[in-house]
């Protein structure tokens, strides 16, 4: 596709919605009587306090603090899933299993296991309204649903910084999912996207998405009753990262305070946490 035309595609998303397929994506389950207990030791977020259907965004660090990959985590009712790029599978999958010792979890890529389209673009819920799926889960959070006779589990979150949810269905219903939407979202300016399409709106998004997207999550800790002393946002690159986040806090009434980033990872507080 022309850059011309993926950049109408990503206009008319910005107006509507754009249908998406993730062909590059890994989804991993952990399954196990211990399977909480664990993973809260493994990744950046906190699992405990998830019941089925919440989710939230972490990340998995080596000892030294560097990033292994970025999650999307759900909790189901007998698992958590967690969802990534698959660049990230073998290393994502080696640093988890080493850290299973005596514990009841196992680990699955069920990837392929499943159908996967997303809608991104600020009439995706309604289209999924359009579909026959009533409100929206929570942000990171998921729900099933049945679109088409297809059982879907509609999981909130997105690639865009646009509203968006991912839809994952039994492999082989990928055809039929996308025909259901692409009917329900005639009249609502939904148009079908691509990889190229995507990627400008998830540049357009840039560090600024990014921050909203984790002033909201500090909003939500907050409001279940964390203390604001034990929440932090971890900025990779300098001032302008820095900017957003302070903005996007201050803009939800959150107070802030920006600690230096020098040497990060051997600051006190920080090395006694890894």
């Amino acid at each position: 596709m022309s850059a011309a035309a993926a950049s109408e595609i990503a206009a008319a998303v910005r107006a509507g919605a754009g249908l998406f397929s993730y062909p590059g994506r890994l989804l991993v389950e952990v399954t196990g009587s211990d399977r909480e207990r664990w993973l809260q030791g493994q990744i950046s977020n906190d699992v405990a306090s998830l019941a089925p259907g919440a989710g939230c965004y972490a990340t998995v660090l080596t000892v030294k603090g560097r990033i292994v990959a970025d999650l999307h985590v759900l909790a189901r009712d007998a698992s958590f899933w967690l969802e990534t790029g698959a660049p990230v599978r073998e290393a994502l999958l080696e640093r988890l299993d080493r850290y299973i010792v005596a514990d009841d979890v196992a680990l699955a890529d069920v990837s392929d296991a499943h159908a996967r389209l997303g809608l991104e673009g600020p009439a995706t819920a309604a289209v999924l309204a359009a579909a026959g799926v009533g409100a929206l889960p929570p942000e990171n959070g998921a729900l099933d649903a049945v679109i088409a006779d297809v059982p879907v589990v509609v999981w909130r979150f997105g690639f865009s910084g646009l509203p968006a949810c991912q839809l994952l269905a039994p492999a082989g219903s990928a055809e039929a999912l996308h025909a259901a939407l692409s009917h329900a979202g005639r009249a609502l300016g939904l148009v079908t996207g691509d990889a190229d399409a995507l990627e400008i709106l998830r540049v357009e998004g840039g560090p600024g998405a990014e921050a909203r997207a984790a002033a909201r999550e500090v909003a939500r800790l907050l409001d279940a009753g964390a203390k604001p002393r034990d929440v932090a946002v971890l900025c990779r690159s300098a001032a302008p990262a820095l900017r957003c986040a302070e903005n996007a806090l201050t803009k939800l009434g959150v107070p802030c305070q920006i600690a230096g980033s020098n040497r990060f990872f051997e600051r006190a507080p920080v090395a006694a946490a890894l």
